[in-house]
């Protein structure tokens, strides 16, 4: 079951995804659905990507430029992390969801596609994501980039990725990358993100009918 798993035409039931540009509150989000799940008695796991592993701290290195590394070689860290984020023996998500837990992730595959395609080529990183399953649930974060770019303008550091040209960049591959993959079974979802928070976590848990 779990090699059958390792393909990206096949959903992992249970497993919500939520994504959208630097700034849209895919974070806030993630805790407040879970916290929402935790407080209704569903066993439920929240995570995020890239994740708090080995591979995951040296991305996020990356991403706060203290460490400088070819574009492709980002997007082979991202899909390693990835694999062990799904698959470790101990802790992959594939066991939360083989034990029926509701997994609720802060960013997918789908960022990679938006993000790491932007120097790296869309099929380049498809290639390297193809054999990982598609999430049960996925919730767009909608918030235009002009708003997202002021908001995270209020952080202490700035990050890769955080220009507002990059970022109108980085929506029209996640557009790319909805267009193509959510018709394979996806359950999806755009939600206003410039609503307030407990608002947009309400149409989230209308959508999700767990």
């Amino acid at each position: 079951m779990e090699e059958e798993t390792r393909d990206s035409t096949v959903i992992l039931p249970g497993f919500i995804v939520l994504e959208g540009l630097d700034g849209a509150g895919t974070t806030t989000q993630m805790k407040r659905v879970v916290e929402k799940m935790q407080l209704s008695s569903y066993p439920c796991f929240g995570t995020c990507e890239p994740t708090e592993g080995p591979i995951g701290t040296l991305i996020r290195q990356i991403l706060a430029k203290k460490i400088d590394v070819e574009p492709s070689t980002l997007a082979y860290l991202f899909a390693s992390d990835r694999n062990e984020h799904l698959w470790s023996r101990e802790k992959g998500l594939f066991n939360h969801c083989r034990r029926k837990d509701l997994v609720v992730c802060d960013r997918y595959l789908f960022s990679s596609l938006a993000y790491q395609s932007l120097e790296s080529g869309y099929d380049f990183v498809y290639s390297l994501n193809k054999r990982f399953p598609l999430p049960e649930w996925c919730i767009f974060i909608e918030v235009p980039p002009e708003i997202c770019h002021k908001r995270i303008t209020l952080r202490k550091e700035k990050e890769l990725f955080e220009d507002l040209e990059i970022q109108k960049r980085i929506l029209d591959n996640y557009e790319r990358a909805f267009s193509s993959l959510v018709p394979r079974g996806i359950k999806f979802l755009r939600v206003d993100g410039t609503l307030p928070e407990a608002q947009v976590t309400e149409m989230i848990w209308s959508f999700l009918d767990i």
